[in-house]
């Protein structure tokens, strides 16, 4: 019989060494509440409809916001945003996650960080749940890019810049 925890444990350790960029899931409650929270479990779907999917622990403090509908930004930072994403992850206050970085909002209240290498607003078009988390799909409603360069990476359990190479 295989030991859930082990299996647990093990899956842990090997997702140590899966570096992913960093990104911001941002989102606004009907009520105007202003969320956000740093990811890692967020991927493209489809171009066709252009789509994303983020992957929701339902015990976080914008989890309510999403599971009303809410419409999401993905904002992908850039190495030199560390303090923001560190911000976002630690015990500060739902507003003063927002002190840092130039955010903005869309038409629609959505908040997004413009100066992000890039940032994806989507609207929710499904929500499955899946253990103790959400998959929610979304549909791209717009696009921003400030570059493609410099990302900043989350392995190992902590922050890391890619090294630059000659000419870029």
């Amino acid at each position: 019989m295989i030991d859930n925890e082990d299996i647990v444990s093990d899956l842990k350790r090997a997702l140590r060494v899966l570096a992913k960029g960093v990104v911001l899931i941002a989102c606004r409650s009907v009520a105007g509440e202003r969320f956000v929270m740093p990811a890692t479990a967020v991927t493209p779907v489809s171009m066709d409809p252009a789509s994303m999917l983020i992957c929701v622990n339902r015990n976080v403090s914008s989890y309510p916001a999403l599971a009303e509908g809410a419409a999401f930004s993905i904002s992908i930072l850039r190495h030199d945003q560390r303090a923001i994403a560190e911000l976002c992850t630690g015990p500060a206050n739902r507003d003063s996650r927002f002190s840092l970085g130039d955010w903005q909002h869309a038409e629609n209240g959505t908040p997004f960080l413009a100066d992000a290498l890039a940032a994806i607003l989507c609207e929710q078009s499904q929500r499955v749940a899946f253990g103790s988390h959400d998959v929610i799909f979304g549909i791209a409603t717009g696009v921003l890019v400030n570059g493609v360069q410099d990302p900043l990476i989350y392995a190992d359990g902590g922050y890391h810049a890619l090294p630059l190479q000659a000419g870029s």
